[in-house]
């Protein structure tokens, strides 16, 4: 009797499993999560006075403050964070800036009846996935990849094989811990727990792409009305390409071949053209007040935090030498030779240091990557400054991200404050730049590489003081000679017909019919790109999520601009 009921039960058991594997609906089609960390985004900060003593509340949590001669200082050890900041405007406010996660962000409190009171912003850390899951017509199997608008991380999560047994879902991953699920018996909810990059994630749930706002330039639209730009109290003028008299049949095929994804994942473009706001379209659910990733365009403010060091005396020349101006270091610094002592502000803002670094070959010493995986030294100057050198400074050009970052270090040292404390009271406040995060070093510097988030209109304005080549509403900002070197070719890069790279701005000459025009630009990776084009007064501003996928965001360059938007305001000119 014991083995018919053994059979039994494995029959009633195997049938049980078929009828499941029946059941259960397939994994095919698009599936999203949102990976987050407990994060309070943005949160009221009040500083006031009880009695004689100072106290600070964010949101209804109390805060431990120190003041001292008009300077408050937080130290949330608990959390992480940092405020520092001083009585400005005749006490009417308080300004500093609020450091945690690695980032720093101003914050400026207004005195009212209740103290000063005002935001303290985090950086904004999220990361949604979309796992496309189809069928190979050919073998019969599963076949997947993961689509992401913030950072392109399917280029890292590389998925090798995904299997469906009932409503059970199995993949595997590269070089990562695989990822196991269950599938709803709906079909609409894959429970499968996430843990990446410190972020966290439950289920996926299935859905739509075609209703996707982060998968759809614009959900529903592909063709395009032009509106001129919102007015709105950021010191931007706005004014109207169809009445200055722009070609736009041009502008309405650029943007109808970005709405039916000729060039995707472009987030944002902005236009200027004779110092007024004449384009803004955003994209993929992107709009005007989110931060932007600008990665190593952030290297163009590098050398513009110099020129306004030079403006205030803090440094005499371009050809300082650089050890000179690390006097923390004397005496310390490795593999010293004359060629080091040789090496000049000059050559950091040229990416032509001499240096052993180069971010174009992985096995470099002095390659970017060093600070982002477990290589990553405690001081990111010093591990700099210790290269061995390879060439005399100012003979070849790489692309070296890490000399770039000394820039920011140098004026810290000279400045006595943060570097992102000088750029931000000397270029940033005059510009009405009000929000942006920056990315910090383990010592607490900005990381000058790349690694500040600004919203779009912000940096255009970074790119129209460069345009007016100094000034912003009239007002002074950067010594005009400095713009001009800025915009000249220095070096050349990629072995490039002309000299190509100026002080930390690429220089790009358009063919346009049978003429040229100059211009200069910075550019960062996956398409953040601010377009300075002198002789057209035109700026054009780009941020997209096309990280590591260089043929497509070039195409901003070498398409978009030449193809469309420099005929557009040609027009105006005849």
């Amino acid at each position: 009797m014991k083995p018919l009921y053994l059979s039994l039960a494995l029959w009633v058991l195997c049938s049980h499993c078929q009828a499941q594997n029946a059941k259960a609906p397939s994994i095919e089609g698009v599936w999203k999560i949102v990976l987050k960390e407990n994060r309070e985004l943005i949160k009221p900060l009040r500083i006031y006075k009880q009695g004689n003593e100072w106290k600070a509340l964010l949101g209804k949590t109390p805060l431990p403050l120190q003041q001292k001669q008009g300077k408050f200082v937080i130290d949330w050890k608990k959390e992480g964070a940092k405020f520092e900041g001083t009585f400005a405007d005749n006490q009417q406010t308080i300004k500093g800036f609020w450091r945690q996660y690695r980032y720093a962000s101003p914050v400026k409190l207004t005195k009212t009846a209740q103290g000063w009171e005002g935001n303290r912003e985090v950086h904004f850390q999220q990361l949604t996935l979309f796992l496309i899951i189809r069928k190979d017509q050919t073998t019969g199997k599963l076949k997947s990849h993961i689509y992401n608008h913030e950072r392109n991380q399917g280029t890292f999560l590389r998925i090798l094989k995904t299997e469906q047994k009932g409503r059970k879902v199995f993949i595997s991953l590269d070089g990562l811990p695989n990822w196991n699920g269950t599938l709803s018996q709906d079909g609409k909810i894959l429970a499968m727990p996430i843990h990446y990059y410190g972020l966290h994630g439950k289920a996926f749930r299935k859905v739509d792409p075609a209703k996707e706002v982060r998968m759809q330039p614009r959900v529903g639209q592909k063709t395009y009305r032009y509106r001129q730009p919102e007015q709105i109290k950021d010191g931007w003028q706005t004014a109207s390409l169809m009445s200055l008299g722009a070609d736009m049949g041009k502008i309405k095929e650029m943007m109808e071949a970005i709405l039916t994804k000729k060039y995707p994942s472009l987030h944002s473009v902005l236009i200027t053209h004779q110092s007024k706001l004449v384009l803004e379209e955003y994209f993929y659910g992107y709009h005007r007040e989110q931060l932007h990733d600008t990665r190593s365009a952030g290297k163009s403010f590098a050398s513009a935090m110099i020129g306004l060091a030079m403006d205030r005396n803090l440094l005499t020349s371009v050809d300082q030498k650089v050890v000179d101006l690390f006097p923390q270091y004397k005496g310390q610094i490795k593999n010293m030779d004359e060629r080091k002592k040789r090496l000049r502000i000059r050559d950091l803002m040229t990416m032509s240091p001499g240096l052993e670094c180069n971010d174009d070959r992985n096995e470099s010493l002095g390659n970017e990557n060093v600070f982002y995986d477990d290589r990553e030294p405690d001081d990111w100057a010093k591990y700099t400054l210790d290269l061995p050198m390879v060439n005399e400074p100012g003979e070849k050009a790489f692309y070296c991200s890490a000399g770039v970052n000394l820039l920011g270090q140098i004026v810290g040292n000279v400045s006595g404050k943060p570097n992102y404390e000088f750029i931000h009271e000397h270029l940033f406040e005059p510009l009405g730049i009000e929000r942006f995060t920056f990315y910090l070093t383990p010592k607490g510097h900005g990381y000058q590489g790349g690694g500040m988030f600004f919203r779009p209109r912000d940096l255009a304005k970074f790119g129209q003081v460069y345009l007016n080549e100094g000034t912003w509403n009239g007002k002074r900002l950067l010594s005009k000679s400095w713009v001009q070197a800025t915009g000249k070719g220095h070096s050349t890069m990629y072995n490039h017909p002309y000299k190509n790279y100026g002080y930390n701005w690429w220089i790009h000459r358009f063919k346009v019919g049978n003429k040229t025009y100059e211009s200069f630009y910075a550019s960062g990776n996956g398409g953040q790109l601010i377009f300075v084009v002198p002789s057209l007064e035109l700026v054009v501003a780009f941020n997209a999520g096309n990280y590591r996928r260089y043929r497509i965001w070039r195409k901003y360059r070498d398409e978009l601009m030449p193809n469309y938007i420099i005929p557009a305001i040609l027009k105006m000119k005849k």
